[in-house]
């Protein structure tokens, strides 16, 4: 973006140079036919003024556009690798997570279909009634989304997005691999949600405030 906007201003700058030779050179040819000197044009001082600001403008939209896109570019890495909660605790058949995340619930869950596996971060949302994922899970297992039965999902927002049922298996650090169904969104901006139908059902979620942490123990 920040190359864009500054060639678009050296254009504007080289057709600029041409037309205040072109004026000069009428202004020239002026004076010696009227003999008599004319004051310099105003317009110069005006259009000068006018690339300055053009300039400005540009490399500050250009430094938004690099912020914007570097603030996506580190979200999609930590959503991609899943780095965003580690356990902290595992003991008596239940492992433990930080509830310090801002994102809520949030932890690191494998997904595998037929030999592909994919870990990415989760949310254990207990108000969700299904698992979900975008559509991206589908490429990243194999998974033709059309081939599961269809589901019509609302958002906190009041919005409806609609996906399709699959079965694919779960692995939790220092547990057991689950199968789940899970709803594979149609929209790649569907946060990776853990919800109640085939997960929670399988798993005791107990969260404890006091301590910051939220654990889950396989039934």
């Amino acid at each position: 973006m920040v190359s864009v906007s500054i060639s678009f201003v050296l254009g504007i700058c080289l057709n600029w140079k041409k037309e205040v030779q072109e004026t000069d050179q009428m202004a020239d040819e002026s004076r010696v036919n009227i003999g008599r000197s004319k004051s310099p044009p105003f317009r110069h001082l005006f259009v000068a003024i006018l690339l300055i600001g053009l300039a400005l403008g540009a490399s500050y939209a250009g430094y938004l556009g690099a912020s914007s896109a570097y603030s996506q570019l580190r979200t999609l890495v930590s959503r991609l690798t899943g780095t965003n909660n580690q356990p902290i605790q595992s003991a008596n058949g239940s492992v433990c997570w930080s509830t310090s995340s801002s994102d809520g619930l949030v932890l690191q869950a494998t997904l595998a279909n037929a030999g592909r596996a994919v870990t990415v971060t989760m949310v254990v949302d207990t108000g969700a009634y299904i698992s979900a994922a975008p559509r991206e899970l589908a490429t990243q297992l194999g998974v033709n989304p059309y081939s599961g039965n269809p589901v019509e999902l609302g958002s906190v927002y009041g919005q409806s997005e609609v996906g399709y049922i699959h079965t694919v298996s779960l692995t939790l650090a220092n547990m057991h691999t689950v199968q789940i169904p899970i709803a594979i969104m149609l929209s790649n901006s569907v946060p990776y949600v853990l919800g109640r139908q085939g997960f929670l059902n399988q798993f005791t979620l107990q969260v404890e405030q006091s301590s910051g942490m939220f654990c889950l123990k396989q039934n």
